[in-house]
C-alpha cells in the first residue's frame, strides 16, 4: 500500500453515495417540500453531509503531513545513497560488506519507487478531495434551502431562530461554493464549472462539468 492510498480510500469511498443521494433523494425531498411536507430525515441528512464536508476539510492537513514525510524520506534516501557510494570502496575487498551493500541498494530503489508514486498521487488526492467537498456543499445547499423554505411557510415566531441559523449556514455555504468554483477556474483543473442559485423553490444548477 502506497503512502497516499489510505487517504485516497477515505476520500473516494463516500463520493458515489453522495452523488447518488443528490441525484435520487434530494429531488424527492424537494418535491415533498413543494407539497408542503417536511422530509422526515432532513435534519439527520444535513448532519451527515456536514460530516462529509468536515472530512474533506481535514484532508489538506493530512496531505501536508505526507509532503513532510516525503521530504524526510528523501533526506534519509540521500544519506543512504551517500553511504552506499562510500561502501563500494570497502565492498570490493570484503564479501559481507558487498552483500550488505546490495541489500541497501534494493532498499534505496524501493524507497525511490514509493516516493515517485506518492508524488504522482498527491494531485489526484487534491482533485478528489475537492470533488467530495463540492458534492457535500451542493447537497447541503439543497437541504438547507428546503429547511429555510419550510420555515418561511410556517411564519415568524414558529422556529424563527432555527430558520435564521439555517439561512446563515446557507449563505455561508453559497460563499464557500463560489470560492471553490473560482479556485477551479484559477488553476484550470476543470473539476467544476457550475453556478447554483438558491431560490424559494429550491436549488437550481446551470452549466459545468465535474458533477457537483
Amino acid at each position: 500500500m502506497g503512502i497516499t492510498q489510505p487517504i485516497l480510500d477515505k476520500v473516494m469511498k463516500p463520493i458515489d453515495s453522495i452523488r447518488e443521494y443528490k441525484d435520487n433523494e434530494v429531488p424527492k425531498m424537494q418535491k415533498e417540500a413543494d407539497d408542503g411536507k417536511t422530509p422526515p430525515n432532513l435534519d439527520k441528512d444535513i448532519e451527515r453531509m456536514k460530516k462529509f464536508k468536515k472530512l474533506a476539510d481535514k484532508i489538506p492537513k493530512l496531505v501536508r503531513t505526507v509532503r513532510n514525510a516525503i521530504t524526510a524520506i528523501e533526506t534519509a534516501k540521500a544519506i543512504a545513497e551517500a553511504a552506499k557510494d562510500a561502501g563500494k570502496i570497502g565492498s570490493a575487498l570484503v564479501p559481507p560488506v558487498a552483500a550488505a551493500g546490495g541489500l541497501q541498494e534494493k532498499i534505496v530503489e524501493k524507497v525511490k519507487e514509493e516516493i515517485a508514486k506518492a508524488k504522482a498521487e498527491l494531485p489526484v488526492v487534491a482533485l478528489v478531495t475537492k470533488e467530495l467537498k463540492g458534492l457535500a456543499i451542493a447537497v447541503l445547499i439543497a437541504l438547507l434551502a428546503i429547511k429555510v423554505k419550510n420555515g418561511n411557510k410556517k411564519g415568524a415566531g414558529d422556529g424563527e431562530d432555527g430558520n435564521r441559523d439555517a439561512q446563515d449556514e446557507l449563505d455561508g455555504l453559497l460563499s464557500e461554493q463560489e470560492g471553490l468554483i473560482e479556485s477551479d477556474e484559477d488553476d484550470g483543473s476543470g473539476v467544476t464549472r457550475i453556478v447554483r442559485t438558491t431560490t424559494a423553490t429550491g436549488t437550481t444548477s446551470t452549466g459545468g462539468s465535474g458533477g457537483y
